[in-house]
């Protein structure tokens, strides 16, 4: 297999929810980060 995508989001948009489960979900990418400017409640920790 060739080395998976490595994904990071810069944002703690509504759109994430929608990225992160196909993201993980996925045996070709990663989701290494996920970075935003203020603290916002954490939604979902990778690997959960």
């Amino acid at each position: 297999m060739d080395k998976p995508l490595n994904w990071g989001l810069l944002s703690t948009a509504k759109i994430n929810q929608a990225l992160i489960k196909p993201i993980n979900a996925s045996k070709r990418t990663r989701l290494l980060a996920v970075a935003s400017r203020s603290n916002p409640p954490l939604m979902h920790t990778p690997g959960e």
